[in-house]
């Protein structure tokens, strides 16, 4: 019997020993091995191709503040409703914990946590998992533990100071200072009493208590907080009554478009694809968690200066174009032609929102024309060879009209022949058409597949609608990218955001490698370039090229390009019911193109484009295309591919008589006095000859100037 009596109080006393021992050793090594400077997430920043920091990914939306920097009233509010004893203890509130424990009892699960300020910031920092705090016991001795060693480290003062940078209040927003701007529009130093009550009630449940989702709630519990300030003396029942007797309304969103919204975005879809090619084993939400909370450094392609001129001339544009129509919408979009890499993005006119329109297929009009004329060049036309532009009816079977009509802006025609230079530089559309029935569609669609090979699987248009170099459809980023090739002499590239990404640690954990593919003969390159520097909206720009579109669709379009950058303007509608004529895009989407250049180059303009060897010239009729004689009224020098120039002397200024100058006996020019000349019959030797003894008149002299020839008006056509 004693003996049992023996081991029952060795048992009695071992066991509670046991667990004794094992708590204490349990407390010593988690005190031991808790690291107080860990924090569970840290943002990771984006930089543009210099080096700038543009924005940074993050989970949370926070500005910390010091204590200093709050209102008195927001200090007390919440030690009042959440640790009234807060300077009194130790990390735990024994207090707190009977009651809690009490309340948990009662209904068999764990529902109140009676946690300290000092417990709160434990949790909140510490144990946060993806789905929230896990309320499990042992979560909550781990806490306790946590608690104690922040007191013991730390001073009351800097522990209140983290937990009010550190707790939610919903809406993404964490810490007093992100949640007093997101609710009121103003710093938290300067909350007043009834504002610093009602946020001090919003995190014990942000859905519950949000200001802006459920008023009353939020009103409901302002005032506990209220009656638990006068309970403790941190305010009179005057006051507590006038701050209840207050409706609080939340501030009118204000929501700060970060700078460069729309590519932050389009780098973030570019991080999901290279991270899930790097790591397949990742689920999407560790690779969230990778992007937003593991301090990496994002290199980009972006240049904060090319943003902001983008920013600011498509703001400014976009408002003068909303006074004609509130629909309006606008896209901007620039690449280095040497890499493809993006220099600017804006797919709205405000900055914000989430619709790729870049990417959005539009009606664009004229603007593949310089692609038309580039086929054309590699099909054995050149700058000089010559369309009719007239009223024709052109055979349309199985299309719509038949026949088709083409005509130029206004309805009108030129009525005479047209060289590939002036057809592109005045965008003549039965020119265009024309050129197409000639040569062949499919070629055409073939170039364009060749210059973005984006477009390979994603044609324009059908090669059987006879209107396709009138409308084509495509998005702003692709007509941006076919026309790369032209300023970076031959090659095709593909967009691109990130350049590289570095860990936290400064490891290599991606770079990218430029795709560049050689499509296109430079010299070709260079004289559709030299063609496209004349289109009239652009050729006082003497550094830049470019082709404009004005669709039916009532979408105004320019793509232009220097040697060192390509862009897009577009303005135009998502959805056609809403459309209305804004302005052709000579009009409207070349200024902005020139404002832009203006702001972003400045005072350095970049080089022009050089000439490459190979590319011949030749002076040649400006009527006829022809090499030209002394009697074509108007010359010029035009430039072809090698061994593409005219051969044949224009035959419509070589007559079968001619006036000699008697004073050289050569064919006269227009500085020949009337009484030096005779009129005689041509012979084959005189051919490109003239009078090299009369020339110009000297100043004193008063020689009427040679009349010139009245050219339509360059308009931009559909």
């Amino acid at each position: 019997m004693r003996r049992r009596k023996r081991r029952l109080i060795t048992l009695f006393v071992l066991i509670p020993l046991f667990f004794f021992l094992a708590g204490t050793a349990y407390f010593i090594y988690t005190y031991a091995t808790i690291d107080l400077t860990r924090q569970l997430e840290e943002p990771s920043i984006i930089l543009d191709r210099n080096g700038k920091q543009v924005s940074r990914f993050s989970s949370e939306i926070r500005q910390v503040v010091s204590l200093e920097e709050m209102s008195p009233y927001l200090l007390q509010a919440f030690i009042a409703i959440e640790d009234s004893r807060f300077y009194q203890h130790f990390g735990l509130d024994p207090r707190g914990l009977a009651r809690a424990l009490w309340h948990n009892l009662r209904k068999g699960k764990i529902v109140e946590g009676g946690s300290t300020i000092t417990q709160q910031l434990a949790e909140n920092e510490y144990f946060i998992g993806v789905s929230g705090p896990a309320r499990s016991l042992g979560k909550k001795i781990e806490e306790a533990i946590y608690a104690i060693k922040l007191e013991r480290t730390y001073t009351k003062d800097e522990i209140l100071e983290r937990y009010l940078n550190r707790i939610y209040f919903g809406h993404g927003r964490f810490g007093v200072e992100a949640a007093s701007q997101y609710y009121f529009g103003k710093s938290a130093a300067d909350l007043s009493l009834s504002e610093a009550a009602m946020l001090a009630g919003i995190p014990n449940a942000p859905a519950v208590y949000s200001l802006r989702d459920n008023p009353d709630n939020a009103h409901a519990r302002r005032n506990l907080v209220l009656a638990r300030m006068e309970e403790l003396g941190y305010i009179s029942a005057a006051e507590r009554e006038e701050a209840e007797a207050q409706v609080l309304t939340p501030a009118p969103p204000q929501e700060k478009t970060a700078s460069a919204n729309h590519f932050r975005q389009r780098v973030e879809k570019e991080l999901r694809s290279i991270f899930s090619r790097l790591y397949p084993a990742m689920s999407d939400k560790e690779i969230t968690n990778l992007i937003y909370n593991q301090g990496l450094t994002i290199h980009t392609t972006l240049s904060l200066e090319a943003q902001a001129a983008a920013e600011k001339v498509m703001t400014e544009h976009g408002q003068a174009l909303r006074q004609k129509n509130p629909n309006i919408q606008g896209v901007f979009v620039a690449l280095d032609p040497a890499t493809g890499g993006i220099m600017a993005l804006v797919e709205s006119l405000e900055l914000s929102g989430t619709y790729p329109r870049a990417d959005a297929k539009y009606n664009l009009g004229s603007s593949f024309k310089g692609i038309l004329y580039a086929t054309a060049l590699e099909n054995g036309y050149t700058p000089a060879s010559t369309l009719l532009c007239t009223v024709t009816a052109f055979p349309n079977p199985g299309g719509k009209p038949n026949p088709y009509v083409p005509s130029d802006y206004g309805d009108r025609f030129h009525n005479r022949m047209l060289r590939i230079r002036e057809a592109l530089a005045v965008s003549c559309n039965v020119a265009a058409v024309r050129m197409g029935v000639e040569m062949g569609l499919d070629k055409y669609l073939d170039m364009v597949a060749r210059l973005n090979p984006r477009l390979k699987n994603n044609p324009i248009g059908n090669a059987a609608h006879m209107q396709l170099p009138l409308g084509p459809v495509c998005s702003p980023l692709n007509l941006t990218l076919a026309y790369a090739p032209f300023a970076n002499g031959g090659y095709s590239v593909e967009p691109y955001t990130v350049t590289e990404v570095r860990d936290k640690d400064g490891a290599i954990l991606y770079q990218a490698w430029p795709k560049r593919q050689p499509v296109l003969d430079h010299r070709l390159a260079y004289i559709v370039t030299d063609m496209l520097k004349g289109v009239p909206s652009i050729s006082q720009v003497v550094y830049a090229a470019g082709k404009t579109g004005t669709s039916d669709t009532r979408n105004a379009v320019f793509v232009g390009f220097t040697t060192d950058i390509v862009a897009t303007v577009f303005f135009g509608f998502d959805t056609p019911a809403e459309a209305t004529f804004i302005g052709s895009a000579a009009a409207v989407a070349t200024p902005a193109w020139r404002d832009f250049a203006a702001i972003y180059y400045g005072e350095s303009p970049p080089a022009d484009f050089s000439r490459p060897p190979g590319v011949e010239d030749a002076v040649i009729c400006s009527e006829t295309g022809q090499l030209a004689t002394y009697l074509c009224p108007h010359t010029l020098t035009e430039i072809f591919m090698p061994g593409t120039a005219p051969r044949e002397y224009c035959p419509v200024h070589a007559g079968e008589s001619i006036e000699i100058c008697t004073s050289t006996g050569l064919p006269a020019n227009q500085y020949c006095p009337r009484s030096s000349r005779v009129t005689v019959e041509r012979e084959a030797w005189m051919r490109n000859l003239q009078c090299w003894f009369h020339g110009p008149p000297q100043e004193s002299e008063e020689v009427p100037e040679p009349e010139e020839s009245e050219e339509p008006d360059a308009e931009e056509t559909d």
